[in-house]
């Protein structure tokens, strides 16, 4: 036996080598032990080891908990109380979609940077797998989503280090793709010319869809904002709609139960002003909603939505998307994402001349500065503008 300095070296009856140390202090010890050493030598260097990481403060207390159980039972029940609904589902689906099928049953502390690394390659690879049939669902995730992630699986394990379950962060060690210049957002926002947005409307006016199209179109509204609708919120005889919550998801209940966020900001709970148009399609659309409530009978759920499927039940935010870009394609204008919608409005209200300050109540940003830099892209064009109109002044004598 060799003795250490908390701990002791040992040989069991099968030959085989293994250390005891204690560890903690003086009042609250508690007993370490490590079997399986080939060689006194080998028992010995761990032992010396683990002393060093106790010294320094890295060593953390063994652990056969895995990432499943961290993510599920302790790390997501504390993120749902910190976060905003929207990101803590969010952070949630991510995690059951695209971590847990793969990493979940690995126990925490034996998680490593390539193990992710790993991971994310296979994400880009492969998207969401479905395992049990060896079949793939959709094509490979983008750089963007991979990335977010990572930066997800990084929150989680920073937690895990600060509850003194890891040493460090095995997301430091990873190496997420890298981000190009078109993921990153600096490639040049697809937006529709006036004549677009017209023509595409012009191809859905006799669609379900039509009046959710247009609101999107003629306010600037999200898709979440525009989803999570009540007509409580919508005051047609004053041309007004209020924003107070977003549609982030639905869960897969008997009824779709929605999932709801607030507003991203103290600036986006807002009241919008709509058009005599939109007004008059809203009409519209609120009596067809309502034959639809009378034909459905008991079998409507009443979630008092003004945009739903026709049994009441919220739509799946992603499935509009979808349904919106095939429908784009069907009406012969460049496929765009629906969230461009937005960028579309935006666009045309700053060439029309708008203030950028008006612009950011309607669409809801925190400040003018926000606008502005989302939009650089229409300011060159505003600046010309400006220059050839105050020179038409100065010049023209001021008339």
């Amino acid at each position: 036996m060799t003795e250490g300095r908390r701990g002791s070296v040992r040989q069991d009856d099968s030959g085989s080598w293994f250390y005891i140390v204690d560890i903690g202090s003086s009042t609250q010890r508690r007993q370490v032990r490590k079997r399986g050493f080939t060689s006194k030598r080998s028992a010995q260097a761990a032992l010396t080891a683990l002393l060093r990481s106790v010294d320094v403060g890295e060593y953390v207390e063994p652990s056969r908990l895995t990432l499943r159980r961290y993510v599920e039972d302790f790390w997501l029940p504390n993120a749902k109380m910190r976060l905003r609904p929207s990101t803590a589902h969010s952070y949630e689906r991510n995690l059951r979609l695209h971590v847990l099928p793969t990493l979940g049953d690995v126990p925490l502390q034996k998680l490593t940077g390539p193990q992710l690394t790993g991971l994310y390659a296979a994400l880009r690879d492969d998207g969401l797998v479905d395992r049990s049939k060896g079949t793939k669902d959709h094509k490979g995730l983008s750089v963007r989503t991979t990335r977010y992630v990572h930066t997800i699986l990084g929150a989680v394990l920073k937690s895990a280090v600060k509850a003194d379950l890891l040493h460090r962060n095995p997301a430091d060690q990873a190496e997420p793709p890298r981000m190009t210049s078109v993921a990153n957002g600096t490639s040049p926002m697809r937006t529709w010319s006036a004549a677009e947005v017209a023509r595409f409307l012009s191809a859905e006016s006799e669609t379900r869809e039509y009046a959710l199209w247009l609101l999107l179109a003629t306010t600037g509204l999200r898709r979440g904002e525009a989803l999570g609708l009540g007509w409580q919120h919508v005051d047609l005889d004053g041309k007004r709609l209020t924003i107070v919550r977003t549609l982030v998801d639905i869960e897969d209940t008997d009824d779709d139960k929605p999932v709801w966020s607030d507003p991203k900001t103290a600036a986006g709970r807002r009241s919008v002003a709509i058009d005599d148009s939109t007004v008059a399609v809203l009409k519209a659309h609120k009596a067809m909603r309502a034959g639809e409530r009378l034909l459905a009978g008991s079998e409507h759920r009443e979630h008092d939505l003004v945009f739903a499927q026709p049994d009441g039940r919220p739509y799946h935010p992603e499935r509009v998307t979808r349904t919106f870009q095939a429908r784009a394609k069907q009406a012969g204008v460049r496929v765009i994402r629906l969230h461009n919608l937005r960028h579309t409005w935006a666009t045309l209200a700053l060439e029309a001349g708008i203030p950028a300050k008006v612009v950011q109540d309607r669409l809801g940003h925190s400040t003018v500065a926000i606008t502005l830099n989302v939009y650089s892209h229409v300011t060159p064009q505003l600046q010309t503008d400006a220059a050839d109109k105050v020179a038409a002044l100065i010049f023209g004598g001021g008339d």
